[in-house]
C-alpha cells in the first residue's frame, strides 16, 4: 500500500498473526526532525504523519512504538510532497549509510533489550554533523 494507507497492511498482519501493539515498531520519516535526528517513542500521536495516522485509525490504538527518522523540512507547506518524494542532497547521500546503520542498530536494541534501553541509547539530539549529545 501507499504510506498514507499503511495501516491497512499492518492491521491485516496484526490480526492474522495476533500481534499485540507493544510488539510493533514502526519506522518512518519525520519532517519535524532535522536530517539525521532519530526519535524512538513508546507511543504517541501521528504528529501530522499520514502513515502514522492510518496506523492509529486502523489499529484503533496509539500504543505502538515508532522510530522517527528526521528528513528535515522544505520550509513551505505547499512543497512538502515534492520534498518527501524528492532526492536527497549530495551531503545527505553521504550521510545515509551511517544513519541507516544507526536506525538498524536502534531496531536491534529495541528487539533484544527493550524500548527503554533503545531510547536511552539512541534518543540523542544532533547538534552538528560531527557530534551528538
Amino acid at each position: 500500500t501507499y504510506v498514507n494507507q499503511s495501516g491497512l497492511a499492518v492491521q491485516a498482519v496484526v490480526s492474522q498473526k495476533r500481534i499485540s501493539p507493544e510488539n510493533i515498531l514502526i519506522v518512518c520519516d519525520d519532517l519535524a526532525l532535522d536530517f539525521g535526528q532519530m526519535r524512538l517513542r513508546r507511543q504517541g500521536s501521528d504528529g501530522g504523519h499520514k502513515g502514522l495516522r492510518s496506523l492509529i485509525e486502523e489499529m484503533k490504538t496509539k500504543d505502538f512504538a515508532r522510530l522517527r527518522l528526521g528528513i528535515g523540512s522544505p520550509g513551505k507547506k505547499d512543497t512538502t510532497t515534492d520534498y518527501v518524494l524528492g532526492e536527497f542532497s549530495n551531503h545527505e547521500k553521504k550521510e545515509l549509510p551511517g544513519l541507516t546503520q544507526q536506525a538498524r542498530d536502534c531496531c536491534l536494541v529495541w528487539l533484544t533489550l527493550g524500548i527503554q534501553r533503545a531510547m536511552n541509547q539512541f534518543n540523542k539530539r544532533k547538534i552538528n554533523d560531527n557530534e551528538q549529545i
